[in-house]
């Protein structure tokens, strides 16, 4: 197997060095196997300009993870969501293995590509205009819900909700 490129590309497909953090993007892996027959599965870990691992992830399609490859040439993808990275450079490293034989490896290509994330001030980002800092490796935009509950219900305390050991 050899590895023949590691890029960052936009939802158009164009290649990108900076995005926003309301911007989504793919890294993109491609690769030629030589003898097929080999479970392939790429995987990249994220690295903050510290060094500091922010995330690993490999493909789990359960599918993909029981068919071995042929010949040929092989293009693989991961998405990173708008809303999912918090500003700063990040460098990318990927690995090539297989499942079956001991997690045999194929490829690696340490800190082969980097991103600049530019934090998006706006009232749409997940600041909601917020100018000051905000900790983290990431910034997922979770999903959130508010209700109003009514004034004599507001200072009760349900301890069957909350009871210590239980689920």
């Amino acid at each position: 197997m050899k590895l023949e490129a590691v890029r960052i590309v936009d939802f158009q497909g164009c290649p990108v060095e900076n995005l926003l953090t309301t911007q989504s993007a793919s890294i993109e892996i491609e690769f030629v196997v030589f003898q097929g027959g080999k479970y392939l599965k790429p995987n990249l870990l994220l690295k903050g300009g510290s060094g500091n691992a922010l995330f690993w992830s490999t493909d789990t399609n359960p599918a993909l993870r029981r068919m071995p490859l042929d010949e040929g040439k092989y293009k693989s993808s991961m998405l990173i969501p708008t809303d999912f990275l918090a500003p700063g450079t990040i460098s990318i490293s990927n690995r090539n293995r297989t499942n079956a034989s001991g997690l045999e490896r194929h490829a690696r290509a340490a800190d082969v590509i980097s991103l600049n994330v530019v934090d998006d001030f706006s009232e749409h980002s997940i600041r909601c205009g917020y100018q000051g800092p905000i900790p983290g490796f990431v910034r997922p935009r979770m999903t959130w819900t508010m209700q109003r509950r009514e004034e004599n219900n507001m200072n009760r305390f349900d301890i069957s909700l909350c009871a210590i050991g239980q689920p």
